[in-house]
């Protein structure tokens, strides 16, 4: 399976799901992330997002943003960010 992953906020975030905003952009319709304890800025490169080879997320969380209580405390899940992606008119 491959997901893309997005910038944004300072960090880096996986982006499972996309749809389209007009006929060129399409957004994100949710962002999921490690959590880092407090005081620990998180890594803003996609190497953070690596702790999902170890992690592997369920289709709960990738699919429908349902966070597992047993995570609830590691992954953090973003519905309906403020993001979008632009293309040049051709499939974005």
């Amino acid at each position: 399976m491959s997901i893309d992953y997005v910038l944004w906020q300072g960090r880096a975030w996986l982006a499972p799901i996309w749809e389209r905003l007009g006929s060129n952009a399409r957004v994100p319709t949710r962002l999921i992330a490690p959590k880092f304890a407090v005081g620990i800025p998180p890594i803003s490169c996609p190497r953070a997002l690596q702790i999902f080879h170890e992690m592997p997320l369920s289709n709960a969380v990738v699919i429908n943003g349902a966070i597992p209580d047993a995570l609830s405390d590691v992954i953090e899940v973003i519905e309906s960010p403020g993001v979008f992606v632009r293309s040049n008119g051709g499939e974005a």
